[in-house]
């Protein structure tokens, strides 16, 4: 039996990356030029900081721990930057630089070259920003928005953390608690973590009260700092609740019954951390009602949903939308990856690119089970609809899944025979089952 699952899902990638049409899609990749940021090398970079340290009147100790923490901070940026999961002069990079700008518009003195985007391909509903000026902001966040004054508020939030250097407070604070300095001096190890989290979630809500000061000189609704707390809880599943349409799997006279579908699906419960003590971010339900105090009766007259572009936003979206189906495939998310590709589904009914990601999820599936080296998923742990794809592939045998894999793949080729990949997976998936006949 050939093992050769990891070599064909990287030719799938690189086929993915030629040839599409009105009807395809094709994957987000970085574009020339690259970044001055990933050219420099982290020993400059350091070297830089270290001169400019120099002259700073601190503590010999806080010293020692600003020079560590830039020493490990750019050695893991840096290596970030350089991966394949880091995105630039994209479309969405792009377009999130520009809802930046319009937020950096009323500080005369920064300066929109200050700060850099980058996107990360992550299904993760994350943003975060370094002490250098970067913000991350992750493809599973842009999939999760509801509008661009969401996205604002978070830029609001991630460029205090940048302007308070919370990344570095946090670094010096813990080398203190670690140390057993000062007021830690008879602190258990309990409490020394006890006193890393309550640090982490003080910072936490700074920047969200800093962030809400900035976020209100600008033009954007007011009403979205909550939503956005919302979706925060919320972050553990799809973007979008819609039963699954199980003939998206049904090929070859193949169909889904009664003994392949749950008898309900499980409700959806929001993240609950009420109880933030263990917890470097405080109960994101608490940061809602905290916002919802602050802005008060902050007049909404004259704010906005969208201010750069409502089109733009929709597009951007979508894309990440699209880009979701191939990082949930590329991270063996299978099931999660087909649910993806069917919430797209009704809106694009004969795109290509997201009958191959339904091609290649079923094929690592049957590989995998075939071999005895698939992951079950725990479907206790997965809540709404989704639950309908992950529970209705669990109830077909090893062979029947390898089969339904090469069927669908076999006439996925018959209608699109120039996607060669797809005849690999078929034919290679089929020798599997063949072998095991022996």
């Amino acid at each position: 039996m050939k093992n050769v699952l990891s070599i064909l899902l990287f030719v799938m990638i690189i086929f993915k990356s030629y040839g599409q049409n009105a009807e395809d899609y094709t994957i987000l990749k970085a574009e020339a030029p690259i970044p001055a940021d990933i050219l420099s090398s982290s020993s400059d970079k350091y070297a830089a900081i270290k001169k400019d340290l120099s002259d700073e009147k601190m503590k010999r100790s806080e010293k020692k721990s600003s020079l560590d923490f830039y020493l490990t901070n750019n050695f893991v940026l840096d290596d970030l930057l350089a991966s394949s999961k880091i995105l630039f002069n994209d479309p969405l990079s792009d377009y999130v630089k520009k809802v930046k700008n319009e937020l950096l518009k009323p500080l005369d003195n920064i300066s929109s070259d200050d700060i850099k985007i980058y996107i990360v391909k992550s299904p993760s509903v994350n943003a975060f920003a370094s002490d250098r000026g970067e913000i991350f902001v992750n493809i599973g966040l842009l999939a999760r928005l509801h509008d661009e004054s969401e996205l604002a508020f978070i830029l609001c939030h991630e460029l205090q953390h940048y302007f308070e250097e919370h990344n570095l407070d946090t670094a010096i604070e813990f080398d203190k608690i670690n140390s057993s300095k000062g007021s830690f001096k008879r602190n258990s190890s309990y409490d020394k973590i006890l006193a890393k989290h309550s640090y982490s979630r003080d910072l936490e809500n700074e920047a969200d009260e800093l962030g809400l000061e900035l976020f209100k000189k600008s033009n954007y609704s007011l009403k979205s700092a909550e939503r956005v707390m919302t979706l925060l809880q919320m972050a553990h599943i799809p973007y979008a609740e819609v039963p699954f349409d199980y003939s998206l799997l049904e090929v070859g006279g193949f169909n889904f019954t009664g003994i392949h579908k749950p008898d309900s699906i499980p409700a959806i419960e929001a993240l609950s951390d009420e109880d933030d003590e263990l917890s470097t971010h405080p109960s994101a339900k608490k940061r809602g009602e905290t916002i919802k105090k602050l802005i008060g009766n902050t007049k909404e007259e004259g704010r906005k949903d969208f201010v750069v572009s409502e089109s733009e936003f929709n597009k951007i979206r979508t894309t990440a939308r699209f880009e979701m189906c191939q990082i949930l495939l590329n991270i063996g998310a299978y099931g999660a990856a087909i649910y993806h590709v069917h919430l797209l589904n009704d809106e694009y009914p004969n795109n290509i690119f997201l009958k191959k990601v339904i091609a290649q999820s079923l094929y690592g599936i049957g590989k995998y089970r075939l071999q005895s080296k698939y992951d079950e998923p725990d479907l206790d742990k997965i809540q709404g609809e989704m639950y309908g794809v992950y529970y209705a592939l669990s109830k077909l045998e090893d062979r029947e899944v390898a089969a339904l894999a090469s069927r669908y793949a076999w006439d996925l080729y018959k209608k699109y025979d120039d996607e060669n990949f797809i005849r690999i997976i078929r034919d290679d998936i089929i020798e599997d089952m063949e072998e095991l006949r022996k």
